[in-house]
């Protein structure tokens, strides 16, 4: 996903991580940091790549890229499922086994997810009842009453077929 309206695609560092003027991505990298460090990973060396656009085809372009580099990686956290679509398709290109080479995860909990082979996994929200929520502080702005924003929804894991165990090291 981009980080800003600048279309730029490509590795981004950590201090582009940090300024990314899309509050919903800078969430999500957020988040992602610091699972990973607590499993004990350094944030800083695990390779982020932001896409331009949202769409599949943005991240299997990426995607491509980070496969055909000296360390490919053995996960992908999209941060949406379009792009996790994308990350599927780059990996069956490259023939690559989801899960058993490489498993990939996705965000929102789209209808496309659970139809793409393998079914993405992936962090779902509420995203009806974030619909509806828009709709009423929107209202309420048109209205010329203040708006509250509602509390974040609960998200959650949804397991598919597109993750396993990580593949074993190579020797």
């Amino acid at each position: 996903m981009p980080l800003r309206a600048d279309r730029v695609s490509g590795p981004a560092d950590l201090d582009r991580q940090r300024s990314a003027t899309y509050h919903v991505v800078r969430e999500r990298l957020a988040g992602a940091a610091a699972a990973a460090a607590g499993a004990g990973l350094d944030w800083a060396a695990v390779p982020v790549v932001e896409c331009a656009t949202n769409d599949p085809e943005s991240a299997r372009v990426a995607l491509a890229g980070l496969l055909a580099g000296d360390q490919p990686p053995t996960a992908v956290f999209a941060l949406s499922d379009q792009l996790g679509r994308g990350a599927i398709r780059a990996a069956r290109a490259a023939g690559l086994a989801v899960p058993g080479a490489l498993s990939i995860i996705g965000f929102d909990d789209s209808p496309a997810a659970a139809g793409t082979t393998p079914p993405l996994t992936t962090v779902a929200q509420p995203l009806r009842e974030r619909g509806q929520a828009v709709g009423v502080l929107v209202r309420a702005l048109l209205a010329g009453q203040p708006a509250v924003p509602p509390p974040p929804g609960e998200v959650h894991l949804v397991v598919r077929g597109s993750t396993g165990p990580a593949p074993a090291p190579t020797r």
